[in-house]
């Protein structure tokens, strides 16, 4: 299931919003059909960078996930090399890194949050890729 609601059941950044009322937002920046090199360019505006001055506060943990589009056949628009790839999801992380997000710091019950910045390296990303692929299969 994707990442929104269906007529029979929930994708799971609603349902991350279900467990998480009252004690976090979830904010969902979906691009459909993007791949990571279009990403790249857009990531500045998603995420705030020392240089632009934005500043993004108490983040519990950031999602990427990519791959699928990426996967696509070459010769296809959204085709992305697997090395291009893995480059692209590497500089991905290392952008959100060293952006001004603020990790927030706290048990599930606390209403207390204690911030720290992601140049401590302490944001945790979670990587949504696709599974393997044997092209001779």
């Amino acid at each position: 299931q994707g990442f929104g609601w269906t007529d029979t059941s929930p994708g799971w950044a609603a349902l991350l919003s279900r467990d998480y009322s009252r004690r976090a937002d979830v904010l969902n920046r979906g691009f459909s059909g993007y791949n990571t090199r279009m990403a790249l360019d857009l990531l500045p505006n998603i995420v705030g960078s020392s240089s632009t001055g934005q500043q993004q506060t108490n983040i519990l943990f950031a999602t990427v996930f990519f791959g699928a589009n990426d996967a696509a056949l070459p010769g296809e628009l959204q085709h992305i090399p697997p090395d291009e790839y893995s480059n692209n999801l590497i500089s991905i992380v290392e952008h959100m890194k060293n952006s001004t997000l603020q990790v927030s710091v706290g048990d599930d019950n606390s209403k207390d949050v204690e911030s720290c910045s992601s140049d401590d390296g302490d944001l945790p990303i979670i990587l949504f890729t696709p599974p393997p692929v044997d092209a001779d299969a």
